[in-house]
């Protein structure tokens, strides 16, 4: 797989891994792990342990620490005679995808090469990943980089082979190596807490846990790895894990803008809840991503049925109210105002729904007042704008609004107000 790059903090976490290369080596010892291992394992120490290091381990990336990201740098050495066979295991705690970088420290003589596989065998015979041979320069600080994806609990051994013509001043070779590992696993999502993720693109799904204390709002937000691609798809399921909305594509920025205002690819999409336990599937991302849960109470007081219709102050403050995936299309919330006297009316009828799903508001008028044709607003998508004025003077009456979904597994939130002009 090629080079993954994690983003702006991720570029932050690699400045401080490349500070950490001139820390002493602290500790070492001869790596007896698995038997069978082919070749001379490696000499590894970490600086924040004082005992000897008998594994590898990936940080897994979650809010993208950077400080526990650099405590979790290791070295690695090796002398002169075990420079062409060097090995090293790792065990990877969580499914997902694994990211090294590694750099050769000490002052380099002569440029040569070095070469990085990856086997999933102590035997070096079954290789989870192409060698891949890296050209080093003198007075270059270069950076070994790639990435493979391990299964939970998953042995792996990075095998090293520096070339003949590859010197250093030292009589021996010393790397610094950082694992991070981005997480393909089901987790749950807390409120406002982003978390770092991979799959795998078609096929793939991570199933996340969410929790709504009251009536409310479920926005979603991604950004996605520059190099990440595919048409994610989001879910809302129930605590079985049953889908109950519609499958929703999340919307890409545009990759244009993206590069011109020097951010990532961002998502979003919401979905209207009742109190409970949820969970949000995603599927169809190839690639690491960020992703993030926030959770807003909204208080509904719309009436359920017309002869209980809310009373609407014209020129009041909005007014807020949800529609949820287990209303009915043929459920409504109904709103209701009066007019003194003939007037013109604007009403503000805006807020966001699920994917492509749509909410309506349709006018019901008095007797007084006979309309062509029905009087129908909507919208549908984030942040939308279903507005609309009357054109011509209303006549004198109560009338009434009538808000529903148009398709069965819709859901999203509003905003209404009325005014005259």
């Amino acid at each position: 797989m090629d080079r993954i790059n994690g983003g702006e903090e991720n570029r932050k976490e690699k400045v401080i891994m490349k500070k950490s290369v001139i820390c002493a080596l602290a500790l070492t010892g001869i790596l007896c792990f698995f038997g069978g291992v082919q070749g001379k394992a490696a000499e590894i120490s970490q600086e924040s342990k004082e005992n000897e290091v008998l594994a590898v381990e990936p940080y897994e990336v979650t809010t993208g620490s950077a400080i526990s990201i650099y405590n979790n740098s290791y070295q690695i050495q090796a002398s002169e005679e075990e420079k062409e066979n060097i090995i090293i295991p790792v065990v990877a705690t969580n499914s997902g995808l694994m990211v090294y970088d590694m750099q050769l420290l000490g002052n380099i003589v002569t440029k040569g090469s070095i070469s990085v596989t990856i086997y999933e065998d102590a035997e070096c015979e079954k290789p989870l990943s192409e060698q891949k041979t890296y050209q080093i320069e003198p007075e270059l600080e270069q950076s070994i980089t790639d990435s493979v994806y391990l299964e939970k609990g998953q042995n792996c051994y990075f095998q090293i082979a520096v070339s003949d013509e590859l010197v250093t001043e030292e009589e021996e070779y010393r790397f610094c190596l950082l694992l991070q590992e981005y997480n393909s696993e089901n987790r749950t999502l807390q409120n406002k807490e982003a978390v770092y993720a991979y799959q795998n693109g078609k096929g793939t799904t991570i199933y996340y846990q969410v929790k709504a204390k009251k009536t409310g709002i479920l926005t979603i937000d991604m950004n996605y790895d520059e190099f990440s691609y595919g048409t994610p798809t989001i879910t809302l399921c129930n605590n079985k894990k049953k889908a109950i909305s519609a499958n929703c594509g999340i919307h890409i920025m545009n990759a244009a803008k993206v590069k011109k205002k020097k951010e990532t690819p961002a998502g979003k999409n919401l979905f209207a809840v009742s109190k409970g336990t949820y969970y949000l599937k995603l599927s169809g991302v190839k690639g690491t991503y960020k992703i993030q849960s926030n959770f807003s109470a909204i208080t509904d007081n719309s009436g359920k049925k017309k002869l209980k219709a809310k009373k609407l102050t014209l020129g009041g403050k909005a007014v807020k109210g949800v529609i949820l995936t287990e209303d009915k299309k043929s459920n409504y919330d109904w709103y209701k105002f009066t007019l003194e006297e003939s007037d013109r009316v604007r009403i503000s009828f805006q807020g966001s729904t699920s994917g492509k799903e749509k909410l309506q508001l349709e006018v019901v008028p008095p007797s007084s007042a006979k309309f062509s044709n029905k009087a129908v607003l909507n919208f549908s998508g984030i942040d939308q704008n279903g507005s609309g004025k009357s054109g011509t003077q209303w006549p004198a009456g109560t009338y009434y609004f009538k808000i529903n979904k148009t398709t069965t597994k819709g859901t999203g939130m509003y905003c209404l107000q009325v005014k005259t002009y």
